[in-house]
């Protein structure tokens, strides 16, 4: 017989064909009018195939895993909606947390600025973050993202999640933000102004 604990396809979102566990987090694949991306391990993300996906990595420092609870995640999704003008004109645009892994200290980069806002030097999380857009705005939510992850933008950003509670830093791994399009026919180049 089948295991009780093994969840059915009723139990997950309707974008998945199979899955592990509810909600669309949890597919192991998609249904045809959806396209994956593997959010972590084997289980994957399933996207409107009139969707794409705008992805980013960034580093919080001052909280660990498990003090990143859903409440202080919303925080930071709402800041971060907020800071970018496409997205805050964007009802359409879909800002998750795909991901969050402990960061060793050695990864840190400003290990001075973290002791000057009395950050506890010990501890950081690296943040995957996808953002379900429709197509004709991917494009220009990637610009608008890698602005927003740069210099006094990003500086900024901070300062907004201090305002709400949420005392850290944030930064982008190699100091540079590395922002990507995925689309159901794979990675989709940036265009940039010339």
């Amino acid at each position: 017989g089948v295991s009780p604990d093994i969840k059915t396809c009723t139990d997950c979102d309707p974008s998945c064909s199979t899955c592990a566990s509810a909600g669309r987090n949890g597919c192991k694949t998609c249904v045809a009018t959806h396209f994956s991306s593997n959010a972590s391990g084997t289980l994957v993300y399933c996207a409107p195939k009139s969707s794409r996906l705008v992805q980013t990595t960034v580093v919080v420092i001052g909280l660990a895993k498990a003090s990143f609870t859903k409440e202080k995640q919303a925080i930071f999704i709402s800041a971060f909606r907020a800071r970018s003008e496409t997205l805050s004109a964007c009802p359409a645009c879909s800002v998750t947390i795909a991901s969050v892994k402990d960061r060793p200290l050695a990864a840190v980069r400003n290990l001075r600025e973290m002791q000057k806002r009395h950050l506890s030097s010990g501890i950081s999380v690296e943040v995957s973050l996808r953002v379900e857009v429709p197509r004709s705005k991917a494009n220009a939510v990637a610009l608008d993202i890698e602005t927003l992850l740069t210099g006094t933008e990003l500086e900024a950003f901070v300062v907004d999640l201090n305002k709400q509670g949420l005392n850290v830093n944030v930064e982008v791994p190699d100091g540079k933000a590395a922002v990507s399009i995925a689309s159901d026919g794979g990675e989709v180049g940036i265009k940039r102004p010339v």
